[in-house]
């Protein structure tokens, strides 16, 4: 007989949730249109995506998270490095990752 950590196995269901929910995102909830213009935000879709406090990541500084974005290949990895590094999001940030959402689209 073994013993299981119940809460522990409760947290991670719960991470798992999160992670089903990002990844049943439709490209609609991934940007929306400003001012009527083409301009694409990810900010306030992938915040209303119904995730809870994302699951921080070791404090990586503007530099280290905007060559992350520029080197994503999907949306889908975008999408997790936002939610990964939410709390260190800044303007700067999302226009570059708005610009990647963008290429990737091509």
């Amino acid at each position: 007989m073994k013993w299981i950590d119940l809460r522990a196995g409760w947290e991670v269901a719960k991470v798992c949730k999160e992670v089903r929910a990002v990844r049943n995102l439709s490209a609609g909830q991934l940007y929306t249109a400003i001012g009527g213009k083409n301009d694409q935000t990810l900010n306030k879709i992938l915040a209303s995506g119904g995730m809870s406090a994302a699951p921080t990541a070791l404090a990586w500084g503007v530099d280290e998270i905007g060559a992350a974005i520029v080197s994503v290949v999907t949306r889908a990895e975008l999408a997790d490095l936002w939610a990964r590094h939410q709390g260190a999001w800044t303007e700067e940030l999302t226009q570059l990752a708005t610009e990647r959402f963008a290429e990737l689209a091509s």
